[in-house]
C-alpha cells in the first residue's frame, strides 16, 4: 500500500531527526574522546616521574552508555634506570606494564572530567603483562621504602584533587606477572592467567583528612592458572597449579603444590657448603574451607 504524502513527509522528518541525533552523538563522543585524551596526556606530562615513560594509543568515550575505553596502555622504565638496576644492588625495582584495553563502564563523565569525584560502575583490565625488574632476587636484602626521586607513588597517581571515588566492581582478566632478577636476567617469580575481582570499592578521605585515603572493599575473588617463585636462599622453587580464593565463600582451592630443589643431590651440598638433607614435596590437591578472612585481612586499607 502506497504511503500518503503527509506520511511520507513525517517519515522523512523523523528519519532526518534520527540521523541528526546520531550525528550529534558521534560528534559529542569524538569531542569528549579528544578532551579525555588531552586531559590524560596533560596529567601524564605533569607526573613527577623521570624513571618511566607512560603512554596509550587512544581513548574512546561513549556518552550514550557512559563508557570509556583506554586502548594500548604502556608503562616502560627509562633505559638508563633499567641499566642501573642491572648494575647496582642498591637500585630500586622498576616496573614494565603493557595492557591491551581498560574498559570503564557507567561513568559520570562530567564529574570525571572535573577530576573531583569519580562514580564508576565497573573497571575491567584486559590482558595486562606486568614485569618487575629487581636488582636481585625476591629475598636479596632490604628494599627502599620511598619513591622520592622520580618513582611512581600512590600520591603521584591519585593526586590531592580527588575527593572521593565509588566503584561497583574492578576486574583484572588474564594477567601475566613476572619478577626478574635483572643482575642475572633470571625469572624468579611468575604468575599466569591471574584473575581478580573486587566488588563495591570506595575511596575517600578519613574524617576529612586530605593527606590520606581510605580504601574499602566488600568482596574479593581471585584465581590463577599457575604460580612459580624462588624461595629464600634460592635452594628451592615453589610451583603451584590452579588456585581459587573466594572471600565470601570462605574457601581456598589449590590443584597442586610442589617444592622442588634448585640443584641436583651432588650440587646441593656443594652450594650449601656442608652436608645437609635435600628433599622434595608434592601435593596433588588442597582445599581449605570455612576460613574467617576478616581475621586475616583488613579490607579497610589506608593509603
Amino acid at each position: 500500500m502506497a504511503l500518503s504524502k503527509r506520511k511520507k513527509i513525517w517519515l522523512i522528518v523523523i528519519s532526518a531527526i534520527l540521523i541528526t541525533f546520531i550525528i550529534l552523538i558521534l560528534v559529542a563522543n569524538s569531542i569528549l574522546s579528544n578532551m579525555a585524551e588531552d586531559m590524560a596526556r596533560e596529567q601524564l606530562a605533569a607526573m613527577d616521574s623521570t624513571s618511566y615513560v607512560i603512554d596509550f594509543e587512544k581513548i574512546r568515550v561513549n556518552i550514550f552508555s557512559g563508557s570509556v575505553k583506554i586502548i594500548g596502555i604502556t608503562v616502560k622504565p627509562d633505559s638508563a634506570a633499567l641499566e642501573e638496576v642491572k648494575r647496582s644492588r642498591l637500585a630500586k625495582p622498576l616496573v614494565e606494564v603493557s595492557i591491551s584495553k581498560i574498559r570503564i563502564g557507567s561513568v559520570d563523565i562530567l564529574k570525571a572530567l572535573k577530576g573531583k569525584e569519580f562514580n564508576i560502575g565497573s573497571i575491567r583490565v584486559d590482558d595486562p603483562d606486568i614485569t618487575v625488574y629487581g636488582p636481585g632476587g625476591l629475598f636479596s636484602g632490604e628494599k627502599e621504602k620511598t619513591s622520592a626521586d622520580g618513582g611512581l607513588s600512590v600520591d603521584s597517581m591519585l593526586g590531592t584533587a580527588v575527593i572521593q571515588a565509588e566503584l561497583g566492581y574492578f576486574e583484572l582478566e588474564n594477567a601475566h606477572i613476572r619478577y626478574i632478577d635483572a643482575s642475572r636476567d633470571k625469572v624468579v617469580l611468575e604468575t599466569k592467567q591471574l584473575y581478580i575481582r573486587l566488588d563495591d570499592i570506595s575511596l575517600h578521605h578519613p574524617d576529612g583528612d586530605t593527606t590520606s585515603n581510605v580504601l574499602d572493599i566488600d568482596d574479593i575473588n581471585l584465581s590463577l592458572l599457575s604460580h612459580m617463585m624462588d624461595l629464600p636462599g634460592n635452594l628451592y622453587n615453589l610451583q603451584t597449579g590452579k588456585l581459587e580464593i573466594g572471600y565470601k565463600d570462605r574457601n581456598i582451592n589449590l590443584d597442586s603444590l610442589e617444592l622442588i630443589p634448585a640443584y641436583s643431590k651432588e650440587r646441593f651440598g656443594h652450594v650449601v657448603g656442608k652436608q645437609t638433607d635435600r628433599f622434595a614435596v608434592s601435593v596433588d590437591h588442597i582445599n581449605i574451607s570455612g576460613i574467617e578472612f576478616d581475621s586475616l585481612l583488613n579490607k579497610k586499607i589506608i593509603i
